[in-house]
């Protein structure tokens, strides 16, 4: 159907997205509902910036257990849900940071209120800092904990399932968006796991190269 300039009309501008029957109209909807719902200022804002202020004020909350970077929370959430409050896993992971309900309820974040972008930001950064400060800030070992489960710090990347993806995904995002700071001297690690001088050396010298974005990970340990 051609769109030809009448008289007295104004010229049509482009077509609206319309209700359409079954699931791909219904998305349609759903979506620009709630992009309607959302303020001017988040609505112009990319993904990546969206949920600033909830990041700030969370690790604002938590400085006193860790001091956690702000480009490696960006750097989890982007691997763990793209910036979508609204995703979901299938083993029952929300929001921003996926967490788990038996998670949240440990940071104290309601199991409803895992959908909330900031109560879940700040539950996912709690965890974040009580993970650095456990393991005297290796953030390698931090990610194997928040994604899989607690192990000695420095150990290798275990070899199976998703977390060793997981953790690349991290790193390279972490890449994109800065560096990590070191760690404060508080909590600065001081040991190794075993081994040689120079065996232990060698892995802390990775460690701090992979945490400054300047080597790849890789799925074992040296």
């Amino acid at each position: 159907m051609s769109r030809r300039r009448i008289e007295g009309v104004p010229a049509l501008g482009p077509p609206a997205v319309a209700w359409r029957p079954g699931p791909r109209g219904r998305s349609w909807s759903v979506a620009l509902a709630a992009l309607a719902l959302l303020p001017p200022a988040a609505r112009a804002a990319p993904p990546e910036s969206r949920y600033d202020a909830e990041i700030e004020r969370a690790i604002a909350a938590t400085s006193s257990v860790y001091p956690v970077p702000k480009a490696l929370v960006k750097a989890v959430i982007r691997a763990e849900s793209d910036f979508d409050a609204e995703a979901r896993s299938r083993a029952g992971a929300v929001g921003l940071m996926q967490l788990m309900p038996c998670t949240a309820r440990r940071v104290g974040i309601g199991v409803e209120e895992r959908s909330n972008p900031a109560r879940n930001v700040l539950g996912g950064v709690r965890l974040l800092a009580v993970l650095l400060r456990h393991y005297r800030g290796d953030v390698i070992s931090a990610l194997v904990a928040y994604n899989a489960h607690p192990r000695a710090a420095y150990a290798p990347i275990p070899r199976n399932g998703e977390t060793p993806a997981y953790v690349r995904a991290v790193l390279k995002n972490l890449r994109r968006y800065g560096r990590v700071p070191s760690p404060p001297a508080e909590v600065a690690f001081r040991g190794g796991r075993g081994g040689s001088s120079r065996q232990r050396w060698r892995r802390r010298s990775r460690r701090r190269r992979i945490n400054r974005g300047e080597g790849p990970p890789g799925p074992r340990g040296p």
